[in-house]
């Protein structure tokens, strides 16, 4: 007899060990060991139960806000994450989580390094303070065009992809990170007053100096003006108007917790916006150092990946349009080799969700911008078409535009008379069949009495019709067929001469049993039975074109 052997697995094995384990451990000891394992549970929920935890409001570019909650461990760059999918935009450095003080009229962007919760606990209950999901284009503006800002030039130049990426490199790369030395003259604020008076600053790595008057350049004479190891910089918002600044091209220097009106705030103003930028990123890079390289290069990375699998979506979308002969377990194959996702390594570690809802994202923004141009182009003729259950903005209300006022009345009654229409073959339907008794008896009653104001005026519009059309007709008869019967009679004509006056005009009489006389006067004619629809006018151009008629017959008479 042959006998077959099989090998235990290895999950097999994990459990004959567990058995004899648990087989080896005395009663107590297995009492003890489920003890632990439930007090470590316990610990790990106390734990997750201490993570602090917010629900904020972002508002978004477009007037509208999203509602979402956010813990402790998560950072800017998670929250970004979080906010671009549930808005479906595109993966773009320039999204950005931005933080208005509204006291103190200034704003800033977080870093995406950041911890959002530690700065949203620094706000106060009864703040104002507002955070807004929005692109701005200076947030990366440093690494975009390095020349501008690391050269200490006040001049903007030009510089090839390759050589911006050597001084990056020289720059953060190094064993430090190298503090642009930027320096000029600013306004600086007084404290407690709207005077500002002219400094000579300087930026190092350890801070922001000042020359005082009357002294040089030398690092000697240079006074501390702020340390930048606690403090953020901000954007100041219409201080012209606020503090009298020279300049709208403010930048404040304060610590994160001082929310109101401070002593120790400081109020900086620039004479154009390109110094204003050369501070404030000089300030970034002297405060977070390689850090912000760093954050650079994650979203660079995340933006090349969500375009990578954007471009390889419709590079396969075209190839399965125009090859659809390809088995699906080829393509599934031939996608996979292509993206790089192997059999032993899961999809969904390169392909998240945030890269996924990128692929729209092209086309939300093209939608986005046409809206946007079309709405100076529309003129007032408008209308909608939704159901009455709406009532708030939806994707199922049809608006349409017309060129002019005639346009739109022709539209809007022409669907008016043909939902009444509608309404009547679908009570006359109803009436055929009868009504179910699912229907309700006020829809029933509304339908009956618009066919019944339907039907009266129907019944108007043929009467007349039925009028106008025998007017007509009455019209275009001839006359002889309104004169009455005639039958024939003698008539007695007396010749006459030229002297004598012609003899008066007698109408015909009626024929009777006896001859008539001339001493007997002939009684008078019939009237005719005139036609209906005729009015008072046309009755007696008859009566003129029947007299006519018989004098023209009375002359033509043999004497």
């Amino acid at each position: 007899h042959a006998i077959s052997l099989r090998c235990p697995s290895k999950q097999a094995k994990r459990h004959i060990d567990f058995t004899e384990e648990q087989a080896e451990l005395t009663p107590e000891e297995q009492a003890a060991k489920l003890k632990a394992e439930k007090i470590r549970v316990a610990l790990e929920k106390i734990k997750e139960a201490q993570v602090k935890k917010l629900v904020i409001r972002v508002h978004m570019s477009d007037d509208s806000s999203k509602t979402m909650m956010v813990d402790e461990r998560q950072t800017v760059r998670q929250v970004l994450d979080n906010l671009m999918d549930k808005s479906h935009c595109g993966f773009s450095l320039d999204w950005s989580l931005v933080e208005t003080v509204s006291e103190l009229q200034m704003e800033r962007i977080f870093e995406d390094h950041e911890n959002l919760v530690e700065n949203l606990l620094n706000w106060t209950r009864d703040s104002q303070n507002k955070l807004i999901f929005m692109e701005r284009i200076e947030k990366y503006a440093l690494f975009k065009n390095p020349q501008n800002y690391l050269l200490g030039k006040k001049e903007t130049a030009e510089m090839a992809d390759r050589n911006k990426e050597v001084l990056l490199e020289e720059c953060f790369c190094g064993s430090s990170v190298t503090v642009p030395e930027i320096e000029g003259v600013l306004w600086l604020k007084d404290d407690g007053k709207k005077s500002w008076k002219k400094r000579y600053f300087l930026l190092r790595a350890s801070g922001i100096y000042y020359v005082p008057k009357g002294k040089t350049k030398v690092s000697r004479d240079l006074v501390c003006f702020l340390q930048l190891d606690h403090v953020n910089v901000y954007y100041g918002q219409d201080y012209r108007n606020k503090y009298k600044a020279p300049t709208d091209y403010c930048l404040v220097l304060k610590h994160p917790q001082i929310q109101k009106k401070s002593q120790y705030i400081k109020y900086l103003c620039c004479d154009d916006v390109r110094t204003l930028h050369q501070w404030v990123n000089g300030i970034r890079i002297a405060k977070y150092g390689k850090q912000l390289y760093m954050n650079y290069q994650e979203a660079l990375k995340r933006t090349e990946s969500a375009y990578d699998w954007t471009s390889l979506s419709s590079s396969s979308i075209k190839s399965g349009s125009s090859s659809s002969s390809i088995p699906e377990s080829q393509s599934n194959h031939s996608n996979q080799s292509d993206s790089g996702v192997s059999d032993t390594q899961p999809a969904g570690h390169i392909r998240s969700q945030s890269i996924v809802s990128s692929i729209f994202s092209e086309a939300w923004k093209r939608g986005t911008q046409l809206e946007e141009s079309s709405k100076g182009t529309e003129s007032d003729f408008t209308f909608n078409l939704a159901a009455p259950q709406i009532q708030k903005k939806s994707q199922y209300i049809k608006y349409l535009c017309c060129d002019d006022v005639r346009t739109l009345h022709q539209w809007v009654n022409g669907i008016r008379i043909a939902k009444v229409e509608e309404s009547q073959s679908n009570h006359s339907n109803q009436s055929d069949s009868g009504v179910s008794d699912t229907q309700p008896a006020g829809h029933i009653r509304s339908q009956s009495i618009v066919s019944s104001i339907f039907s009266e005026a129907w019944k108007r519009g043929t009467q007349l019709e039925e009028s106008s059309k025998a007017r007509m007709e009455s019209m275009n008869r001839p006359y002889t067929s309104l004169m009455p019967p005639l039958s024939p009679q003698p008539k007695l004509v007396t010749p006459y001469t030229a002297s004598q006056p012609s003899p008066p005009y007698r109408p015909p009489t009626a024929p009777s049993s006896s001859t008539p006389t001339a001493s007997t006067p002939a009684p008078a004619p019939a009237q005719p039975v005139w036609p209906c629809g005729l009015h008072g006018h046309d009755v007696r151009q008859v009566q003129h074109n029947n007299q006519a008629a018989e004098r023209l017959s009375a002359f033509r008479a043999p004497v």
